[in-house]
């Protein structure tokens, strides 16, 4: 198995970084307080997000299925700190979705697969 990290791109460090500095502003304008949970969530789709860029690993099955993971893993998040809202529901929901098609694909083609090939 060859190295699953041989470049960086650039531009999906900079998606994670930008997530992570709107949702700092947002707590910092006080437009949005969430719970230790929800924090550690969204520091971990931040992460994910910017790992992306790490290539090959960001092309394939098995970091689409993480990243689907950690999209429902922030809605739950939110869900079970009491803050039910449309944007948990979408996030749960595509995060689902997501585990769904890209688990079939690794059972078809396996993890470490490039999702375009």
């Amino acid at each position: 198995m060859s190295s699953l990290i041989k470049s960086v791109s650039l531009l999906p460090l900079g998606l994670g970084a930008l997530i992570g500095v709107f949702a700092i502003v947002l707590v910092l304008l006080e437009q949005y307080e969430p719970s230790p949970l929800t924090t550690f969530a969204i520091v971990l789709l931040t992460l994910v997000i910017a790992t992306q860029g790490l290539k090959p690993f960001g092309e394939t099955v098995g970091y689409q299925i993480l990243q689907a993971l950690v999209f429902a893993f922030v809605g739950v998040a939110e869900v079970a700190t009491g803050e039910l809202n449309t944007l948990a529901v979408v996030f749960i929901l595509v995060g689902c979705a997501g585990f769904l098609y890209y688990g079939s694909q690794a059972r078809r083609r396996g993890v470490w697969e490039s999702v375009s090939s």
